[in-house]
């Protein structure tokens, strides 16, 4: 083991009651020893992190009890260098090392040593933390990042690196196999999430049982995921995609359900169809779009035809691109009340795009585009921006007793600048934090646990406030949770849309709310259509409701009709 940090302090242990109190009672392990490295204290905390009682432990060497053989040594010429000669290498310190317990098992610790002066020996009090679980967390961390919760997948994020290097290798032959599961929706719907992520970790497992150095399979996203060839020929790709389809057509069974699947498959080759990874990608998942209009349940190879379709999108995206600088796009404003005496409590902004080529585009349809186009960060900060523009004009006209939210996508979230953005809105509009909600969709801050940890942090500083959307349709909600300063959970309308009636709805949404209170956040219902619905809610102890029975989403001067309730 190497140096320990040292620290003087003025009571030598055994004199003082208070002290040994204070030793017993810690949550960490305390280890005191003499100067002949003797142990003289062992307190709960350390018999439980240790494995030794302390009767067995007392007047041992704490060598040989808490450090792994191969470090007792450089320990032992530590010790005495310092009893000779009063110096350390690493004074002031924290340790992370690696202990022993009592079976044997090593396990990584904190440790900080201080040095007790008593009369005519010196004592040392080892401070001991397992980071056990600490580790564990790191770790799964790490493992979120790389492979998708629900089917054990890698990611796409993973897979593109290698396919880039593939696809690098001139001439060489390689396949993009893009599978899009079938009304995958209607799965979710009528089952639940819950039997419907048994299904994709089934699908998982299937796709898994074809891997092998030269097919490399990955979720991409949602019901999607991609398969890459390398070697053979299109005739191979074909077969390959085929025994896919096949291969999710049979039954997936569990417990009181049964479901049949079919998947619509794209193919694209390099280099017949380009050598460039991102191309090849949106190749495959043109020829996939031709497929579902052919009727699904399909394998489509990219075809010249295809290229119409990219060519549609690459349009939009240019026109996308102009949107923001000619005003083209706008926010509304879906109003939210107080569930108990139904006063107005805020807006959800909600962005909307008027082309004069295109018309009116749905969000569902041009957002992904923004995405794939790298567009999404520009259209973000200008709605955040927006959003503050329009809480400081409801504010000069004397408005006050509300928030606006803002969705913040995954790809806002996993770049860094964010809360920069965020910042310089509230001060060029001169707007308290505390009335910008930034509403996340539990995927989102999944993607990437180390940044959003960050970032969040950093939003949080501004006073910002932050809403978990579409809560109870993840997949780790209950064990993320603690890992951020939620302020707001939303119940998804999904769960709202069969109240009262529902069982299992009603059960579903209870259990957010209690959960919420137990936390200490405010919980919302979206998606609240019927007096019913508003009822049962309140009843059930909700906060905050929105839904078009109190109101759709409108342009700003319409939405500010619903402030005469809180009229300063």
């Amino acid at each position: 083991m190497r140096d320990v940090t040292i620290q003087s302090v003025a009571s030598p242990p055994g004199t003082d009651a208070r002290y040994r109190a204070v030793v017993q009672s810690a949550l960490d392990a305390i280890i005191v020893i003499d100067e002949l490295g003797q142990i003289t204290e062992f307190n709960p905390a350390a018999e439980r992190v240790f494995g030794w009682r302390r009767e067995q432990v007392i007047g041992l060497e704490v060598a040989e009890v808490i450090i792994p053989p191969e470090m007792r040594d450089n320990h032992r010429r530590g010790f005495r260098r310092h009893l000779m000669t009063g110096t350390s290498t690493i004074l002031d310190r924290r340790l992370e090392l690696v202990a022993i317990r009592a079976g044997g098992e090593r396990f990584p610790v904190e440790l900080t040593v201080t040095r007790i002066d008593g009369g005519t020996m010196a004592y040392f009090t080892a401070f001991i933390r397992d980071l056990t679980e600490q580790k564990r967390l790191l770790a799964a961390e790490a493992d979120h990042a790389r492979y998708d919760i629900v089917t054990g997948l890698q990611r796409y994020s993973v897979l593109e690196p290698q396919m880039i290097r593939a696809f690098e290798n001139a001439g060489a032959f390689a396949a993009v196999v893009f599978i899009d599961l079938d009304r995958f929706h209607g799965i979710n719907g009528s089952l639940g999430h819950k039997n419907g992520d048994e299904v994709l970790r089934a699908v998982g497992v299937r796709l898994q049982s074809l891997a092998s150095e030269q097919v490399a399979v990955c979720h991409f996203a949602s019901d999607e995921f991609v398969v890459v060839q390398q070697g053979g020929d299109g005739a191979a790709a074909v077969r390959l995609a085929e025994s896919i389809r096949k291969l999710l057509t049979l039954p997936f069974e569990g417990k009181g359900y049964r479901v049949l699947l079919t998947a619509t498959i794209g193919i694209s080759y390099a280099p017949a169809h380009g050598d460039i990874a991102l191309d090849l990608m949106r190749r495959a998942q043109a020829a996939a779009e031709r497929g579902k209009v052919l009727g699904r349940n399909c394998v489509c190879p990219f075809q010249t035809e295809d290229m119409q379709d990219i060519e549609d999108r690459t349009v939009m995206g240019g026109l996308l691109r102009e949107a923001v600088q000619a005003g083209e796009l706008m926010l509304q404003y879906q109003p939210q009340f107080s569930a108990s005496d139904m006063r107005l409590s805020g807006f959800e902004s909600l962005l909307r795009w008027s082309s004069p080529l295109l018309g009116d585009v749905a969000p569902d349809r041009f957002i992904p585009i923004a995405e794939g186009l790298g567009l999404i960060r520009e259209i973000g900060d200008w709605v955040i921006r927006e959003a503050c523009r329009q809480i400081r004009l409801w504010l000069d006209a004397g408005y006050t007793g509300f928030t606006i939210a803002v969705n913040v996508s995954p790809q806002q979230l996993r770049r860094a600048g964010l809360h920069r953005a965020v910042a310089d809105a509230l001060q060029e509009f001169r707007v308290p934090g505390h009335m910008l909600e930034i509403e996340l969709t539990e995927s989102s801050v999944l993607e990437n646990l180390v940044r959003v940890k960050d970032e969040l942090r950093r939003l949080k500083a501004l006073g910002t406030l932050l809403t978990l959307d579409d809560f109870g349709t993840g997949h780790s909600s209950l064990a993320y949770l603690k890992h951020f300063a939620w302020d707001k959970l939303k119940i998804d309308q999904s769960f709202v849309r069969g109240l009262p009636h529902s069982v299992l709805d009603a059960s579903v949404s209870r259990a957010i709310l209690t959960l919420g209170r137990d936390l200490g956040l405010r919980v919302a219902a979206e998606g609240v259509e019927t007096t019913s619905q508003a009822d049962f809610l309140r009843d059930l102890g909700c906060d905050e409701l929105q839904g078009y029975l109190m109101g759709q989403p409108a342009p700003a001067d319409a939405a500010q009709v619903h402030f005469k309730a809180i009229r300063a």
